[in-house]
């Protein structure tokens, strides 16, 4: 299967969160994913933002969990909701009741898709997300979703989000930022400061 923009873009990765404490950040990977470190090309194990996964878990840490995945078959949203749910296992089995869901690019659709199978997932924030695989929004509530989508952005219109918005149901918000592209990386400081808050209103 050949690169394109949205591997780049982190196509293969999304977050999840929990209250409660752990031993630092966690990862899974498949047994034929890459080796296990903290560094990954791209923005894709790290997040966009330069980074938002990563800092944003080292800084929740040791209070609020924070789990990063490699899905087994990018492009692939069944498969992919099935690693996003096995991790959600994962987290659940440790002792982590609560969760939060975050996925940007099409990492968004699949998040939007995995919140209704489990109950342990109270909230999705949805980064810059494509519609593909998202029309079932209205199915994530009693769940809270956050869309964010930067207003310059040229590879998903922030159309999308207004879409996956309107096939929503409450509680739902919608949060444009000015100035940013796809990867948000003119707007660090603020998706952050967003995102932070989210987090902690809802754990």
């Amino acid at each position: 299967m050949g690169l394109n923009i949205f591997t780049l873009l982190n196509l293969s990765m999304i977050f999840l969160i929990s209250a409660g404490a752990a031993s630092a950040q966690q990862r899974i990977s498949s047994p034929s994913g890459p080796p296990e470190n903290w560094v990954r090309p791209f923005e894709g194990f790290d997040g966009p933002a330069n980074g938002l996964y990563k800092n944003l878990g080292e800084k929740l840490n040791p209070h609020i969990t924070s789990l990063r995945l490699d899905y087994r078959i990018p492009n692939d949203l069944i498969e992919c909701v099935m690693d996003t749910l096995a991790a959600v296992s994962f987290l659940v089995g440790t002792g982590h009741q609560d969760l939060i869901l975050v996925g940007h690019s099409f990492g968004g659709a699949v998040v939007i898709k995995s919140a209704s199978f489990s109950d342990q997932v109270k909230s999705v924030i949805a980064l810059a997300s494509q519609t593909a695989g998202a029309t079932e929004a209205n199915l994530v509530t009693p769940r809270s979703l956050l869309l964010i989508h930067g207003d310059e952005d040229i590879v998903l219109s922030p159309l999308c989000s207004q879409t996956i918005y309107d096939w929503a149901e409450e509680p739902k918000e919608l949060f444009l930022l000015s100035g940013a592209g796809h990867s948000f990386r003119e707007t660090e400081q603020e998706l952050t400061e967003k995102v932070e808050q989210w987090i902690r209103n809802v754990l």
